[in-house]
């Protein structure tokens, strides 16, 4: 069985998923992992942290052009990112500066415009860098 067909499809409850096994992992011993199961999990949690990368870029798209930060009381996404999310200035510049990047974003005519870098984000969306 493919893993797509087990996962649900709701957003919030794949992120529950995720947050649940990363707290599982972080709590699991790890010196008795042979040598190269160990090499293929650090291979294996870099590619999803770089697909992750591309996730995060596509929910700050939704933030963005929905602006549902002021549902959640902040004026901007910066705002939100740096103060309500508690990244700070200088991550959150970065997650703008990555989604405008890699981002499908809406124009004022609600089409869906390509990145501004496609071969990054697909890339990005491999896990490839």
């Amino acid at each position: 069985m493919v893993a797509s067909e087990v996962l649900p499809d709701d957003p919030a409850a794949l992120a529950r998923l995720l947050e649940a096994a990363a707290t599982k992992f972080a709590s699991l011993p790890l010196s008795a992992v042979p040598e190269d199961t160990l090499l293929e999990t650090v291979e294996t949690l870099e590619r999803t942290h770089r697909r992750l990368d591309g996730v995060d870029a596509a929910v700050l798209v939704e933030v963005s052009d929905r602006a549902v930060y002021r549902k959640a009381g902040y004026l901007s996404v910066h705002q939100y990112l740096a103060q309500g999310l508690r990244l700070g200035d200088g991550a959150a510049r970065r997650r703008r500066v990555s989604a405008a990047g890699i981002g499908r974003f809406t124009d004022l005519q609600g089409q869906t415009r390509e990145p501004v870098l496609p071969a990054t984000a697909v890339a990005v969306g491999e896990g490839a860098i």
